[in-house]
């Protein structure tokens, strides 16, 4: 990356969260390499330089004297210090460190360009911000990860004990779950060592206890800079997913903030990640450290001794209080109940009356009893797993809902009151086995994910589901008796369906217009007879897969009219045994030649016949079309691939 002896001139980014070891990676790289240059200087705490007295001048003046060595020179202002340092530099292959640099201005004064450098010259840049180096035009970042845990364990041992002491397994186990704490931040790992060092190890469980609940100060000064530096709109996202959404999707955590009018949230979740205070996984899942996660919470606990009156409740103790004594305020915006063990919360009957700002409410293990007279009509977000309700309250406001999630639920029916859910994003009733009949959602036309897989009792889908032109995933597995859906869909938008394991299902709906953002259609264990001639608007479908479909007796001739269909997979279908005739079809034909293997005997099916021992030509397919027949019943599989 920095290949110290080209002759180019090269800037090198090193980002990472505040305490994970950025200073000290260039410290190492500087004492390394120094010797290779005419001239060097690590240029410390750019950041708090920066807002002293003289500030960048006073900087300008320490790299002049430094690396020139022209102490006689005196810059007065950051105009003339440009200029000075870019006369004075070009000729000379220096090595620069500009350490923590929190802005734009910093890296414009001190290291404007590659051209104030002479060849051969490294400047090495450290920061939390990612978007400052792109924006530098800094083409070399290197992202500095968390300690892994053997790395961990040696620099806590380093602290915490004056001398290799042989620890029994209950130390070994102490140790390992102080290390796990700091997970892998090396400034965390230095100072719980430092901290615990002089202590008893068989009391550090109860100092680690104290940690969680009011972290090491020196720990929380580091992390929080990061925190201070952003725009209020990002301060509150990055509270959000502290208290609530950390480990959920980006995705649907972006739908909710929308709803609760947080601005532009997508791009608050760019500059968190872009400062190292989040990242996304592979899943797409928000994660964030321990130790911010900590920070952040600490942040809302200082807006207000009386839990009534801070932003966000996530502490049992906390939400309990306020449900329970009707203490709730307009300073609610968010809560979040996860008791330590499932006690039963009698809910005062107004306790949500004054929660007028209430947009989210997370109910994780919660069991609440008590008749409630007042239900928050601003929810944004109602979770709530396990429901024992039986159907929502008339009286329960569910206008501005972005998402719906009652999994496992007792709830059987849907109120009047459902039909004026106007804003719904997600609606998820998975498992809840006495609903008998999905809602009527003909007022929600911006639903895009809808899923009520297995919802044992539900046999039939609403027609207004039909309609739902921005549905974008549609799933309904294990509904073991469901035997009816739209007669006809307009899905324009849809891009997956799962209707694997309805074996009482005996009908695919016709489909109306265009579905060009499904690409893959499979079907497990269902009683569909037959896949309707509407099959043809599937114009992107590459992958046709059916397994076990005991009843499927045909295919439609429009199937020819697939062009972008790579795979047909038609597994222990027994009753299928025509394949659709061409002719019937009036799409030109286009021409694939298919070749045949057998893995069990000679028994093959062509077009419009039944099984043979003869091979056949399929038309109107993509040229890399691939067929495949396993037909268990009859022990023989055909496999046919020309690509």
């Amino acid at each position: 990356m920095l290949d110290v002896g080209g002759s180019d001139v090269r800037m090198v980014g090193i980002w990472g969260i505040g305490g994970i070891g950025k200073t000290t990676i260039a410290k190492a790289v500087h004492n390394t390499i120094t010797h290779k240059f005419d001239g060097s200087y690590f240029l410390a705490n750019v950041r708090e330089g920066s807002e002293q007295h003289g500030g960048l001048v006073n900087l300008q003046n320490i790299l002049l004297s430094k690396i020139v060595g022209q102490k006689e020179l005196k810059i007065y202002n950051i105009h003339e210090g440009i200029t000075l340092l870019r006369e004075r530099l070009r000729n000379k292959r220096i090595l620069l460190i500009v350490d923590d640099v929190d802005n734009m201005d910093q890296l414009e004064k001190l290291a404007g360009r590659t051209d104030w450098f002479g060849h051969g010259s490294r400047v090495i840049i450290t920061t939390r911000d990612r978007h400052l180096l792109i924006a530098h035009h800094v083409k070399s970042i290197y992202k500095v990860h968390e300690l892994g845990h053997h790395e961990a364990l040696e620099l806590f041992g380093s602290n915490a004990f004056n001398d290799n002491k042989n620890l029994d397994d209950n130390e070994k186990l102490l140790v390992t779950t102080v290390v796990k704490y700091a997970q892998g931040i090396p400034l965390a790992l230095e100072v719980l060592g430092s901290y615990l060092c002089d202590t008893s190890i068989h009391k550090w469980q109860a100092m680690l206890d104290g940690f969680k609940k009011n972290p090491p100060r020196c720990i929380q000064d580091i992390l929080i800079i990061s925190y201070d530096g952003l725009q209020d709109t990002v301060q509150k996202v990055f509270l959000d997913i502290a208290c609530f959404f950390k480990g959920w999707k980006r995705n649907e955590m972006i739908q909710i903030l929308e709803g609760c009018y947080r601005i532009n949230p997508e791009h608050s979740i760019k500059v968190l990640e872009e400062k190292a205070l989040i990242y996304v996984d592979v899943y797409g899942q928000i994660c964030m450290h321990d130790l911010l996660e900590e920070m952040g919470k600490d942040k809302v606990l200082q807006e207000s001794t009386e839990p009534s009156k801070r932003s966000r409740l996530w502490h049992h103790k906390d939400v309990q209080d306020v449900l329970t004594e009707n203490m709730g305020t307009c300073k609610i915006e968010g809560m979040m109940v996860k008791m330590p063990k499932e006690d039963e919360i009698r809910l005062s009957p107004k306790c949500f009356k004054k929660m007028r700002n209430l947009k989210i409410f997370i109910n994780v293990n919660g069991r609440f009893c008590g008749k409630v007279d007042y239900y928050p009509n601003q929810l944004r977000l109602l979770d709530w797993p396990n429901c024992p309700l039986k159907s929502l309250p008339s009286n329960f406001n569910t206008k501005n809902l972005v998402r719906l999630s009652m999994p496992c639920s007792r709830i059987s029916r849907f109120g009047e009151g459902f039909k004026s859910m106007e804003n719904p994003k997600s609606l998820k009733l998975k498992g809840c086995e006495f609903l008998a009949r999905s809602p009527d959602l003909s007022g929600s036309p911006n639903l895009e994910f809808l899923d009520l897989s297995f919802c044992t009792s539900l046999k039939k889908i609403h027609p207004s589901v039909g309609s739902l032109k921005k549905l974008v995933g549609l799933d309904l597995e294990g509904c073991s008796k469901l035997r009816m859906l739209p007669g006809e869909v307009n899905w324009r938008s849809l891009q997956t369906i799962n209707l694997n394991y309805c074996r009482m299902l005996e009908s695919f709906p016709e489909i109306v217009g265009e579905m060009k953002y499904m690409t893959s259609l499979r079907l497990f264990s269902t009683g569909i007879k037959a896949l309707p001639s509407s099959i043809g608007y599937l114009i992107n479908l590459e992958e046709l897969e059916l397994h076990d479909c005991g009843n499927l007796t045909d295919l439609p001739c429009s199937i020819y009219e697939l062009q972008n269909l790579e795979d047909v997979v038609l597994n222990d279908c027994p009753k299928l045994v025509r394949f659709p005739n061409k002719g019937d079809s009036e799409v030109l034909p286009t021409y694939a030649k298919i070749e045949n293997d057998s893995f069990y005997g000679s028994s093959y099916m062509e077009p419009n016949g039944p099984f043979t021992g003869r091979p056949f030509l399929i038309w109107g397919f993509s040229s890399h079309f691939h067929f495949t027949i396993i037909h268990y019943n009859a022990r023989s599989m055909l496999s046919h691939r020309e690509r």
